[in-house]
């Protein structure tokens, strides 16, 4: 096992997590919306949260994946 470098190439990890993050409200769009209209705050913000660690986890998988295939 490498060391990590730091500096830079850390920098995909927050890339990842923001995008992770983001990723519900551009997916979902008006529907998360309504949620948050119709169900109330927590139903709101549990799908929203529900769908942000999907996203999250996804994206750092394919930013670990294009990190090792790169660097």
């Amino acid at each position: 096992m490498r060391p990590a470098k730091s500096g830079a190439s850390m920098g995909w990890h927050w890339i990842a997590i923001i995008i992770g993050i983001m990723a519900p409200w551009v997916i979902l769009g008006k529907s998360l919306r309504n949620t948050f209209k119709e169900g109330g705050a927590v139903t709101g913000f549990s799908v929203w949260a529900g769908m942000a660690v999907f996203t999250t986890s996804m994206a750092l998988l394919a930013g670990w994946i294009i990190h090792r295939l790169l660097g």
